[in-house]
């Protein structure tokens, strides 16, 4: 399995997309979003975390949500959850 990111570690937008939807909770109820980030926003990691095998069933989570989830610090401030397989990590 993956290891996610940990807090601290910088990550961005998958290159082949051209943004993606952050949430405002882990849940991402459709009418929860706070924003579109895009390709080139550097996100900071602030928490993540791996769902159970439960809400993988229940919440019929996407292949980018199966892997786990992050909660990230935008650009302009602002913190919420994208699925892990939507970030790549930032390497120098």
């Amino acid at each position: 399995m993956k290891k996610l990111l940990r807090p601290g570690e910088l990550a961005m937008c998958r290159p082949e997309a051209d943004g993606l939807i952050i949430w405002s909770s882990y849940n991402c109820d459709y009418e929860d979003d706070i924003g579109k980030i895009y390709s080139h926003d550097i996100l900071m990691i602030l928490e993540s975390r791996t769902p159970s095998d439960k809400e993988i069933k229940e919440q019929h989570l996407t292949p980018e949500w199966e892997r786990g989830a992050y909660r990230v610090l935008t650009p302009d401030g602002q913190s919420g959850w994208t699925g892990e397989g939507w970030l790549i990590p930032v390497t120098i």
